[in-house]
Order: structure tokens, then C-alpha cells, then sequence
């Protein structure tokens, strides 16, 4: 619990420089702008664990889901609302997962729900394409699109760590 909290105070603080930078206050480039790159960076750079996801639904109806944003190998995005979204953690790189990737769930009813899996669809050609391996989902964290644009921007920068399995 005490890292969904860091993780909240940094988003949040994220959201009140960029307020303040629109009410017009001035600062020295790049100062605020490194810190709140190493913030997202130690956001994306913790393990997701399922207590992470606590306060988040468990399940997205499908008739609801807008969009869906591969950001990287281990994080998608979920957009069910105009400003709704949901980001979607992985423990571990999702094979064939890349960004703008399409997938498709796994699931039993009309829902996605945490411990569903997706799959990266992968293409071969104009005709031929094939799933990927399962990817499990550990949950869902509701986040907004000032948030998904900062962390999509982070993982643009980010050079790809290696697996912790190999």
C-alpha cells in the first residue's frame, strides 16, 4: 500500500507542475522537467504486484473499451471513457508485444478482467498472423490522459532493461 501511495504522490505532483507551468509561473529549463522524469522512470520502473490495484476495478466491459495502447512490452493502455483510462502493468515483458501492437484477450464473457490474459497479434504478410504467447493481466489503475500522454513519453525515452527471468 505504501508504494500505491509514493506512486499517486508522484503522479500528483506531476499534475501540479504542469498546472503550475500553465498558470504561467516560469522556472529554469529542464529543472522540473528531470524530476518528473525520474518519477515516472521509478513508477515504471517498480514491479507490479496485485495489492498495487486494490482500489481499481477488477473487470472492463468490452462494449465500453474505446481504444487500446500497447505503450511497450509491459504496459497497455485502456481507454473506456473520453478522459477514462486504465493502465495495465505487467510483471514481466509480454513477448511480441511492441508499441501500437494489436491484441486480443482471453476472456469467458463480456468483460476483461484482472488475471485474463492477452496476446500480441502478430503479423506475417498481409494475410497471415498468429497470437503471441499469454500475457496475464495483474489488474487495472485508473489513470488520466495528462498521465498516460507522461508515461507514453517516459517509455518513448527509456532505453528497453532486459527481463529479470533472462
Amino acid at each position: 500500500m505504501n508504494r500505491r501511495v509514493s506512486i499517486l504522490c508522484a503522479l500528483l505532483l506531476l499534475g501540479c507542475s504542469a498546472a503550475a507551468r500553465a498558470d504561467g509561473e516560469t522556472e529554469a529549463p529542464g529543472a522540473m522537467a528531470e524530476e518528473d522524469s525520474l518519477d515516472i522512470e521509478a513508477i515504471l520502473s517498480q514491479t507490479s504486484d496485485k495489492d498495487d490495484y486494490v482500489e481499481s476495478p477488477r473487470c472492463l466491459r468490452l462494449h465500453r473499451i474505446r481504444d487500446v495502447k500497447v505503450l511497450d512490452e509491459r504496459h497497455v493502455a485502456f481507454q473506456t471513457g473520453r478522459n477514462q483510462f486504465y493502465l495495465v502493468q505487467m510483471q514481466r515483458r509480454c513477448p511480441g508485444l511492441t508499441r501500437d501492437t494489436t491484441i486480443a484477450y482471453s476472456t469467458g464473457s463480456g468483460r476483461v478482467c484482472q488475471l485474463d490474459s492477452l496476446y500480441a497479434v502478430i503479423r506475417f504478410g498481409p494475410m497471415t498472423e498468429r497470437m503471441g504467447p499469454p500475457c496475464l493481466i495483474p489488474g487495472f489503475q485508473e489513470i488520466t490522459r495528462e498521465q498516460l500522454t507522461a508515461i507514453r513519453d517516459s517509455l518513448r525515452k527509456v532505453p528497453r532493461q532486459p527481463d529479470e527471468t533472462g
